[in-house]
Parts: C-alpha cells; structure tokens; sequence
C-alpha cells in the first residue's frame, strides 16, 4: 500500500511513496475490465452512502418519535 507524504510548503498535493508496481499503468484505463470493475466499485461505494443516509433517517425518526412520546407522558403527569 502506498504511503503518502506531505513536504513543508505543501499545496495538499500528494506524493506517492510505496513499492514499485503499486501505481497503475497508463494502459489499465483503456481496458474495459478495469473501467467495468471501477465502475461497479463506485456504484458500491454509492450504495454504501445511500444505505448509510436512510439508517441516520431511520435513527433520527425513531429518536424524534421518542422525545415525542416521553414528552406527551411527561404532559400528561408520567415521569
């Protein structure tokens, strides 16, 4: 796995360092296997945030409904 390092004075830019082999060659981006596999790891990667928004909606629902039923009981003269 390549290591990335940041020099003083850097723009953000990263340089990597790492073993020979780990980069990509040109070539790889003009195979239709390779844009196939980064295609469907972007869709999983997609997916993956989608499923990870509709959990943080499920909670904040759940958790919203709570307070609203803590706070009826607590109207109506329930701890």
């Amino acid at each position: 796995m390549a290591q990335t390092q940041r020099g003083p004075g850097s723009t953000g830019a990263s340089i990597a360092v790492g073993k020979t082999g780990d980069s990509v060659p040109p070539h790889a981006y003009d195979d239709a296997e390779f844009r196939d596999r980064l295609a469907a790891q972007l869709e999983a990667a997609g997916r993956r945030r989608r499923d990870a928004r509709a959990v943080r909606a499920e909670f904040a629902a759940r958790r919203d409904a709570g307070l609203k039923a803590r706070h009826a009981r607590k109207l109506r003269g329930h701890p």
